[in-house]
């Protein structure tokens, strides 16, 4: 049973270097791919919780949105092209433009 130590910060920064898939980084290097990928996971868990202001490590960020009580104006339009005949309509109302659209299926 082989019991070999490896400097994973060592082989990480040589992986993020070599800009290989880590597939392809293990077959060159003999390594298992099973364990890059754990090490890789474990760094990244363990940067992101250390350093809050770190979202690259993050894979996804949420964002707090607050809704005014103000009205929102949206302006809707929609073009149609065919063959060489172009119509556009602008309409301020997306209800109005949405059962337009219902109606020309």
């Amino acid at each position: 049973m082989s019991t070999k130590k490896y400097n994973w910060d060592e082989i990480i920064s040589n992986f993020q270097q070599s800009k290989l898939s880590q597939a392809e980084f293990c077959r060159q290097n003999k390594l298992n791919a099973k364990y890059l990928n754990l090490q890789l996971s474990k760094r990244n868990f363990t940067k992101s919780k250390n350093t809050q202001s770190d979202t690259a490590h993050k894979k996804s960020v949420f964002v707090k949105v607050i809704q005014s009580d103000s009205q929102i104006t949206t302006a809707a339009s929609i073009t149609i092209e065919l063959n060489h005949i172009k119509i556009k309509i602008q309409q301020n109302d997306p209800n109005w433009l949405a059962d337009f659209c219902k109606a020309m299926v």
